[in-house]
């Protein structure tokens, strides 16, 4: 079953990126830049993972996660980071130098961990 993964980044072109990689898993990806569309989004749509890239600053960075929090509590939050972490209850913390193979693992990873959850709890 189809995903709906947010990637949230200030970056146009990582964004770009970012959601072209992302979709090679399968999911659909939705590209959030600013956070009025990341509102509106999270609203009508919701999502059941959530990447934070890099390039979002720090304190916007926390906000953006407390925000997705608002609307869906369970939902896991991958932080691309450059020097350390900086979203404490982030779910997967992924240094962005360890490249994209490192990202696809971790969305990959906590996207099957979700889906082992959904079936235990269908039983």
């Amino acid at each position: 079953m189809k995903k709906r993964i947010l990637a949230v980044s200030h970056n146009a072109a990582l964004l770009e990126t970012r959601r072209l990689l992302l979709e090679t898993l399968g999911h659909e990806v939705f590209s959030i830049l600013d956070f009025d569309n990341l509102t509106r989004h999270l609203s009508e749509r919701g999502c059941d993972l959530a990447v934070l890239g890099f390039s979002i600053p720090s304190q916007e960075k926390k906000r953006v996660a407390w925000l997705i929090r608002q609307y869906s509590s369970d939902c896991p939050i991958v932080e691309l980071f450059l020097h350390s972490p900086e979203i404490p209850d982030a779910t997967v913390h992924v240094p962005n130098d360890d490249g994209p193979a490192a990202l696809l693992n971790a969305v990959r990873s906590q996207l099957e961990s979700d889906t082992r959850s959904d079936a235990a709890s269908s039983n």
